[in-house]
């Protein structure tokens, strides 16, 4: 009976440099235009399978926000969102969101709210800044 270092068979060196190229250029040329405003923050919270995005990846997101218009200090505060109540709620859950959506930041809000670690007015601020970083549709 072997051991599971005896079956181990490490990638050429080659090989595995060229995966970590694909992976870089597969971040670097990911789309992002059609992300929703939320989207592009709440991709901080997925889970890759695999290791994360390279940090220009985010900085991405966070420069395509800036060219729609939204100043530093609001990402930041969509950010500070997404860590302070939209992470917390997705991590009670029984089947954890992988791939957070806009339509997790309501829920998570009025979870928050009927715990009792926001008040009323607080939620009801949460929820306005939530709605008005939401496209508007053109109906």
């Amino acid at each position: 009976m072997g051991t599971d270092w005896e079956y181990y068979s490490p990638r050429p060196d080659d090989a595995r440099m060229a995966a970590e190229r694909e992976r870089i250029d597969f971040f670097r040329e990911q789309p992002l235009e059609a992300e929703s405003n939320w989207r592009l923050i709440l991709v901080q919270l997925d889970d890759f399978g695999g290791p994360p995005p390279p940090e220009f990846y985010f900085d991405r997101c966070r420069e395509t926000l800036r060219s729609r218009g939204f100043s530093n200090a609001v990402v930041d505060e969509m950010e500070r969102i997404v860590h302070e109540i939209v992470l917390p709620y997705n991590e009670q859950l029984p089947y954890p969101d992988l791939w957070p959506r806009d339509e997790i930041l309501e829920p998570a809000i009025d979870w928050h709210f009927r715990n009792g670690a926001i008040d009323e007015v607080r939620r009801n601020k949460l929820l306005e800044f939530a709605g008005h970083l939401r496209p508007q549709s053109s109906t």
